[in-house]
């Protein structure tokens, strides 16, 4: 529940796309953070997993971040695949990565709640916009047709 609190935004929109971000960001820094799981079970826990295959595996989060146009979410990738990469117990094993990720999905839901709760949603201001342009526009061509009468009509 701790991440809803930096899931949450000055209003709906922006909630809805840091969430997008912070949540697509985590799940490849969790499925790194799995990957890196696996490899240090593999070899039995050896010191020179650390050394070699976290930084390799470090570069790679933020190339496929990057790689996806999802700049925004690299800080969140790379602190969430260190954060679980480093605090896996000595017993642990891939779940741990698993759970990690799905509290981020928890975490951001809560922060779209309590967003929509805090910041409603103002469904009659688009609608204003929306009937302002179209008055707008039609005046602009009432005009313009005006315009085009008045010339024809000295001829």
């Amino acid at each position: 529940m701790f991440i809803g609190g930096f899931s949450l935004r000055n209003d709906f929109e922006t909630t809805i796309q840091f969430g997008e971000s912070r949540v697509l960001a985590n799940a490849i820094g969790g499925t790194f953070a799995m990957i890196y799981s696996l490899a240090l079970m593999q070899f039995h826990h050896a010191d020179w997993v650390q050394v070699i295959i976290l930084p390799l595996l470090m570069m790679m989060v933020i190339v496929v971040n990057d790689g996806i146009n999802n700049n925004r979410g690299i800080i969140g990738a790379s602190a969430a695949f260190l954060m679980i990469s480093f605090t896996i117990p000595s017993d642990g094993d891939y779940w741990y990565a698993i759970a990690r990720v799905i509290d981020t999905f928890i975490g951001t839901a809560v922060a779209i709640i309590m967003n929509i709760g805090v910041h409603p949603i103002k469904f009659d201001e688009p609608l204003k916009k929306m009937s302002n342009n179209f008055m707008n526009i039609s005046l602009k061509k009432l005009n313009t047709n005006h315009t085009i009468n008045m010339t024809q009509s000295f001829r």
